[in-house]
């Protein structure tokens, strides 16, 4: 329960998303979790296939085990927080989105849309029917097998262990690739009723056939209707087509994460430039995302001790200073990743990502503070050359006797030498500086 309950508690960022579904697809956990068919046919509000935040409703999944077992303080926790039914109740920014929940606000119901559709197209004569563009673009899914559905797992085997108190039998399972696990999104729908109804012919329970066509072209309809919007009308009333959630009343007054009572993120830390129209948010000209990273203590602490998530780890070297470098190398290389990022390049698209993490400062202080011997030459001959010049007074062809170019060349020697020595009797007396203290302002005239 301990490792389960280690992979689904997900990372706290504070982020406009967390005001729509969507906002549960960073979450993850990655590689999603697959109970098996033993634990989701025993608690069944768990979603059938993997478990992520796009699927889970964990205040249902803790209702129903506490009606068996005493929860104790994970019970009273997830009450107290609020979590709800955590992302399943929330809008979808694109309600065409094939894993929207059934719960969202703005859900659209891709089957019966389908029928209509199906309806339409059948209705039309021969010359007018998109038989062919239908038959190219709604490609069939292929279901899952009961075989490719039925795999028991570690997680699975322990979860058992703790409520029976006992072991389970060991069982040969199947062997699974862990790059296609990983990204195993298309599983996380319910597959009990494809494989109770669809089998050899053992079963005498027959499914719909329409529910049997939504299944296997729902998604592709989907992506269809994506590329077609000037064509919904043709099949759908105003009432049927799909509804954006509303921008300005959703995210008015901020947003929350997944613990709604203890996790509310107010509009000035998530939306900058804030326009509105009686009292509701009209337009934002930009939003933000933060990212609570661990200290490099905590990431010490945490994996001191040997995991099977990390089996490549070193324990015996493992120190906190490693575990410092860790968390900075990650920070540097989340801002590298957003500045090259293809959508930071569009030129379509009037948007700019502006990353910034704890390195960021550091890491640009450190680059101006890099001598670079040319420059610092060059920029000393100008100046000699200007304090000159300024100083200057010609008689006729030569400088006249109020000329103060010497004074002026000895002047910018003893600022150099002054400052070379001030920079040094810092250093001595173990003082830092850097670009930013070692500028000085001009003084005015």
């Amino acid at each position: 329960m301990n490792s389960l309950m280690d992979k689904i508690i997900p990372c706290i960022w504070i982020t406009p998303i967390d005001c729509y579904w969507e906002g549960s697809k960073p979450l993850g956990p990655y590689p999603p979790i697959n109970l098996g068919e033993e634990i989701s046919g025993f608690v069944t509000s768990l979603p059938k296939g993997n478990v992520t935040w796009k699927n889970l409703n964990p205040t249902a999944v803790m209702s129903e085990v506490g009606t068996l077992f005493d929860l104790g303080p994970i019970g009273n926790f997830f009450e107290r927080a609020g979590i709800g039914a955590a992302y399943l109740d929330r809008p979808c920014i694109n309600p065409l989105d094939p894993d929207c929940p059934k719960d969202a606000p703005n859900y659209f119901d891709r089957c019966s849309a389908l029928e209509k559709f199906n309806e339409w197209n059948m209705a039309k004569p021969d010359g007018e029917k998109v038989t062919f563009r239908y038959l190219v673009l709604l490609e069939r899914k292929q279901l899952p097998t009961p075989k490719e559905t039925d795999i028991p797992s570690q997680l699975t085997e322990s979860i058992l262990n703790d409520i029976f108190g006992r072991k389970k039998r060991e069982t040969t399972t199947a062997s699974s690739k862990k790059d296609e696990d990983y990204y195993a999104y298309e599983d996380d729908y319910d597959t009990s009723a494809i494989n109770s109804t669809i089998d050899t012919g053992a079963s005498k329970n027959k499914i719909d056939p329409k529910v049997v066509m939504c299944m296997e072209y729902g998604e592709s309809f989907l992506k269809w209707m994506s590329k077609n919007k000037d064509r919904w009308g043709e099949f759908l009333t105003q009432k049927e087509l799909p509804k954006n959630p509303e921008y300005e009343k959703v995210m008015t007054g901020g947003c929350k994460g997944f613990g709604k009572t203890i996790m509310e993120w107010p509009e000035d830390l998530i939306i900058g430039g804030i326009h509105r129209d009686h009292g509701k948010l009209s337009s934002a000209e930009a939003l933000q995302s933060v990212f609570l990273v661990a200290s490099p203590f905590d990431v010490f602490i945490r994996f001191k001790e040997k995991k099977d998530t990390h089996p490549n780890l070193d324990l015996s070297t493992w120190n906190p200073g490693w575990a410092e470098n860790v968390v900075f190398t990650w920070q540097r290389n989340f801002t590298k990743r957003l500045y090259k990022h293809e959508a930071n390049n569009n030129s379509d698209e009037n948007r700019v990502f502006h990353p910034l993490a704890s390195t960021s400062i550091a890491d640009m202080l450190e680059e101006f503070s890099q001598f670079n011997y040319t420059i610092i030459i060059m920029g000393y001959v100008l100046m000699v050359i200007y304090a000159a010049f300024t100083q200057a007074r010609i008689d006729g062809r030569w400088l006249a006797i109020k000329s103060n170019v010497a004074l002026s060349f000895v002047g910018v020697i003893l600022v150099t030498y002054s400052s070379i020595c001030g920079l040094g009797l810092s250093t001595m007396m173990g003082i830092n500086f850097n670009a930013a203290t070692t500028q000085v302002r001009q003084p005015k005239r």
